[in-house]
């Protein structure tokens, strides 16, 4: 991770090298990694992150790619409004075939206090005719997924 005035960066890889699990009888590898990031313009903060992952060690290979695009612009002095936007695509070599999906979100938090925010949030997933992608869990294949939240946070 590296972080100095506006810029935020983090990169995260993890691997398995060998599937020493008796029940699962395919040996491989699993790699992933992620890289996101974000610039403070103070009228607007940026934000982008992208993840993979080579499944190599069930039945059917799958390789997944997730990246997002958003936006935080402060409103006021105490409020802020979040934009973002996510694709997912996960191709396979089994009977599932490239799961896609897309999702969008707007939000607004206002800051009652140093640690106390209330919040509200609009999101929005589309899934292609193979992809069951929800909030908060699986959905059903080729289901449309629309989220409403909202709340106060408070950090002790």
């Amino acid at each position: 991770a590296y972080k100095n005035g506006p810029i935020d960066v983090a990169l995260i890889y993890q691997g398995i090298a060998k599937n020493d699990q008796p029940a699962v009888p395919v040996d491989g590898k699993v790699d992933g990694w992620s890289l996101g990031g974000s610039y403070d313009f103070k009228v607007v903060k940026v934000f982008a992150s992208y993840q993979a992952e080579s499944n190599k060690l069930a039945a059917g290979d799958s390789d997944k790619d997730l990246w997002s695009l958003g936006a935080r612009v402060p409103v006021g002095k105490a409020g802020t409004v979040v934009f973002e936007y996510v694709d997912y695509k996960n191709d396979t070599n089994n009977l599932v075939k490239n799961q896609r999906a897309k999702g969008y979100g707007i939000g607004y938090e206002h800051a009652l206090s140093k640690r106390t925010t209330a919040y509200t949030s609009l999101g929005y997933i589309s899934n292609n005719e193979t992809s069951k992608q929800a909030f908060g869990g699986v959905g059903t294949l080729d289901e449309n997924n629309t989220n409403f939240n909202v709340g106060v946070r408070h950090v002790f």
